[in-house]
């Protein structure tokens, strides 16, 4: 089952969603790169030092964990033709102290080629929006 719980931030200046599935915590964040990791904030820290259930190393190692904490990172590709296209989406495994990433990550473009072709236009859009884009241009 699906859970989204709404939380707020330690210090009540806003608040962030934790979805959860089975032994899995998700949160969101925006990055500029693909690589980068979020920056600081109390609740990643804390949800990665309680959690990283055995996904990557022995099961002594997580003993105490009782979830897999995953970060999903993306960005808008600024250089698209609409600021609503993603750069890059992707799930992310932080380490025990949310300062690096424990792998590659699950880059969701890649891996589910049809979220790709539904968000991301084809070179025949590309081509078509940018003949509209001269064309008003040139009218005006």
């Amino acid at each position: 089952m699906l859970r989204v719980t709404i939380k707020n931030y330690q210090n009540n200046t806003g608040s962030y969603n934790e979805i959860t599935c089975g032994i899995v915590k998700l949160t969101q964040s925006r990055i500029l790169n693909p690589n980068d990791v979020p920056r600081g904030a109390s609740f990643r820290a804390t949800l990665a030092a309680n959690g990283q259930y055995s996904l990557f190393g022995s099961e002594s190692e997580s003993a105490s964990a009782q979830y897999l904490y995953s970060i999903l990172t993306h960005v808008v590709d600024v250089n698209s033709e609409k600021r609503s296209w993603p750069a890059f989406i992707k799930i992310q495994f932080p380490n025990a102290t949310c300062t690096a990433y424990l792998d590659e990550g699950i880059d969701l473009l890649a891996r589910f080629p049809d979220l790709r072709a539904e968000y991301l236009p084809s070179a025949t859009v590309l081509s078509q929006l940018r003949r509209r884009r001269l064309r008003a241009q040139a009218g005006a």
